[in-house]
């Protein structure tokens, strides 16, 4: 019988360094796969974001600026067929909030300056006016249950002519009464034209024509968007109504904005020509659409290092320089109450 056998001891030094270096080799790959999977996830996160983000932003734009420049059935009213009737003399009346002579305004941030813009009309279904106006009373009989409070900015219109005023007496929808008393009651409150002929008293409530059955009553709205610094400190897109502020979308970067000018006036109503706030100047009734860029920017830093990049927005180059992933959106809105086709 052979005694001599042989057994497992072990492994050897070199054995165990070979299996080290393979497991380290193994782990490493691991490891790799695994981080390029979660920056692929976080790519895929903050696209996503974005992506939400800049069309929430961009429809709420859409469905205003489509909606604006509306005044019952008045078509694109000048400042002899709408008056405002608002207290200019007071101290609370605000040009950014009680000025309807033009419906759409903005301001050329210049350069890669954010722009801002202004939009204001009526809006809703309409209030129907249920008795003939008395020239010199300043009650006007509507339906009940309207769903108007003392304090809000209406405006009072038929086909050729709008009246716009503040409602100054308590619980209108109740009563199926809308009273443009002037006076401290409400704020900045209505001022009284005893020039208006037939107006008699210093005191006359008088708007600017007698209104019958046909005028209906409409709310008055006046929107402001621009792009300022949120909670966060970061860029945010903000609404302004009222008075009141809030922020609507956050890490807005930037906004640019182009006006879609009807050079010729022709019948059809179609932009011959995109020139920023600016340009168009006075010219800025002439607007049939409104052509904005807004540069979103994600929410964590996620690229490996600092990134110089251009961001080209219609008439303006914004440069950034951080690890953020960028997203621009862009469109085109027509304001719908402009661009009516003339009856043949």
């Amino acid at each position: 019988m052979d005694t001599h056998k042989t057994h497992q001891n072990g492994m050897s030094l070199v054995e165990l360094m070979v299996a080290m270096a393979i497991s380290v080799t193994l782990l490493g790959g691991l490891v790799e796969v695994y981080l390029g999977s979660k920056q692929s996830y976080n790519l895929a996160e903050e696209s996503s974001r974005l992506q939400e983000n800049g069309r929430f932003a961009m429809d709420i734009l859409t469905r205003e600026i489509r909606g604006s420049d509306f005044w019952g059935c008045l078509r694109k009213p000048d400042n002899q067929v709408l008056y405002n009737n608002l207290d200019q003399g007071s101290a609370a009346y605000d040009p950014a909030q009680h000025e309807f002579g033009e419906a759409v305004t903005g301001v050329d941030g210049g350069g890669s300056n954010p722009d801002s813009i202004s939009f204001g009309g009526a809006y809703g279904k309409g209030i129907s006016v249920t008795q003939q106006m008395v020239q010199s009373s300043a009650v006007i009989h509507v339906n009940d249950g309207n769903g108007l409070d003392q304090g809000d900015i209406i405006i009072l219109s038929d086909c050729s002519s709008g009246d716009i005023f503040q409602v100054s007496n308590a619980n209108p929808g109740g009563t199926g009464t809308v009273v443009h008393n002037s006076g401290a009651v409400t704020s900045p409150g209505n001022v009284s034209d005893p020039g208006i002929t037939g107006c008699n008293g210093a005191n006359a409530h008088c708007l600017s024509k007698v209104y019958g059955t046909d005028a209906q009553v409409y709310e008055m709205r006046r929107i402001g968007y621009d792009i300022r610094a949120g909670a966060s400190g970061a860029n945010g897109l903000f609404r302004t109504e009222g008075g009141r502020s809030d922020e609507v979308i956050e890490n807005v970067e930037n906004m640019q904005i182009l006006y879609g000018e009807d050079t010729d006036g022709d019948r059809f109503h179609t932009p011959n020509q995109y020139v920023n706030a600016t340009d168009i100047g006075a010219n800025i009734g002439n607007a049939i659409s409104v052509r904005i860029a807004l540069l979103l920017k994600g929410e964590r830093d996620i690229m490996p290092q600092n990134t110089a990049q251009a961001h080209r927005l219609l008439d303006a180059t914004v440069n950034t320089n951080d690890r953020r992933l960028y997203r621009i959106f862009t469109t085109t809105i027509t304001i719908r109450n402009r661009a009516l086709i003339d009856s043949l």
